[in-house]
C-alpha cells in the first residue's frame, strides 16, 4: 500500500509532508495526507493556551501546496464516545485515558489511514525535541527538578499516573525515584554551547528529553 504523512497544519508535519512530497515526486509518485478534525471544530473554535488557531486552514493550504492527495478524517461524538473505541484504546495504552479524546481521535485516525496506507510518517515527538509546547518556556519549568510536562500537564502528574497502581505494588516501584533518576540521566547527556549559562542549559535540556 502507499506510504501517507500525518498532517495537522503545524511546523513539523508540514515541513515532513513537503520533504515527502518531494522525495516521492522525483520517483513520479503523489504523497498522500491525512488529517483528523472533529464535526464542527473549525467553525466554534476557541483560543485557548495550547491553541491559538484552528488547525483546518493550515492543512488546507498546505496540502494545496504540494498538490498531496488529501483526506481529512472527520470525527463525529458519538464515535469518539463509542464504548467499543474506549475498551480499544485503553487496552492499546493498558491504562486508563486521560487526555479526553485523544486516544480515540488517534486510533479512529489510524483506522481510517489503515485503509489506505500501512506506513505513515508524522511530526510525533517534535514539540518534546524543539520545545514547542508553551510549557517548556514557563520561568517555573527552569526551576523545576522534573519534567516539564509533569509539572503543567495535570494528567501527566506522577499521582496521575500512578494512584491506579495496586499499593504495594507502587511502594516496590518506586516510581518517583524513577523519574527523578530518568530526568538526572536525560540533564547529564545534554551538550551545552558555547556560552550558556547553566539557566539556559537547564532549558534546552528538558527540550531534549523525550
Amino acid at each position: 500500500m502507499p506510504q501517507c504523512v500525518l498532517l495537522s497544519g503545524g511546523l513539523d508535519s508540514s515541513a515532513i509532508t513537503c520533504l515527502a512530497a518531494e522525495r516521492l515526486g522525483l520517483r513520479g509518485e503523489q504523497v498522500r495526507s491525512f488529517s483528523v478534525d472533529f464535526v464542527g471544530q473549525e467553525e466554534n473554535f476557541v483560543p485557548d493556551e495550547m491553541r491559538e488557531t484552528p488547525n483546518s486552514p493550515f492543512v488546507r493550504d498546505v496540502a494545496a501546496h504540494v498538490r498531496s492527495a488529501h483526506r481529512d478524517v472527520v470525527l463525529e461524538p458519538s464515535q469518539l464516545s463509542d464504548p467499543s473505541v474506549r475498551r480499544a484504546t485503553v487496552a492499546a495504552r493498558d491504562i486508563p485515558n486521560g487526555f479526553g479524546d485523544l486516544d480515540s481521535s488517534l486510533y479512529l485516525l489510524f483506522k481510517a489511514i489503515r485503509e489506505h496506507s500501512t506506513v505513515a510518517l508524522s511530526g510525533e515527538s517534535a514539540d518534546e525535541v524543539f520545545g514547542g509546547y508553551p510549557w517548556f518556556h514557563n520561568p517555573a519549568a527552569l526551576r523545576g527538578d522534573t519534567f516539564p510536562w509533569m509539572m503543567f500537564i495535570p494528567p501527566m502528574s506522577l499521582a496521575s499516573r500512578t494512584d491506579h497502581i495496586e499499593p504495594g505494588l507502587r511502594k516496590r516501584l518506586d516510581v518517583q525515584t524513577y523519574t527523578a533518576d530518568q530526568y538526572a540521566t536525560a540533564l547529564a547527556e545534554v551538550e551545552y554551547l558555547d556560552g550558556e549559562s547553566s539557566r539556559t542549559g537547564s532549558c534546552a535540556s528538558h527540550a531534549t528529553c523525550i
